[in-house]
């Protein structure tokens, strides 16, 4: 849970030092574990936390904060794909 916690931003280390905002959990990863099975709620919080991120992860980006006027990289100014098929070719029709 810890490593979970901290690759999802809900915990952070700086150096050795554990934290959650400003309070400082342990010094180590051995104590942080410690710090965590002795204050269960505590740990539940962070886990609901971990459980929250992970879950906008898998669910993406909220699609009231996509700008209205974004579009594809790959459209032009009218709407036509910026690519071309690679299959077609120029040859003039008998």
């Amino acid at each position: 849970m810890l490593d979970a916690a901290e690759g999802c931003g809900v915990l952070q280390r700086k150096g050795s030092f554990y934290y959650r905002g400003d309070f400082r959990i342990a010094q180590g990863k051995a104590q942080a574990i410690d710090f965590l099975k002795e204050n269960v709620k505590f740990m539940e919080e962070i886990s609901a936390s971990v459980s929250e991120v992970m879950k906008a992860d898998r669910e993406g980006p909220d699609p009231s904060s996509v700008a209205p006027d974004s579009r594809s990289d790959l459209e032009t100014d009218d709407g036509e794909e910026a690519f071309e098929n690679s299959n077609d070719t120029e040859e003039p029709v008998a």
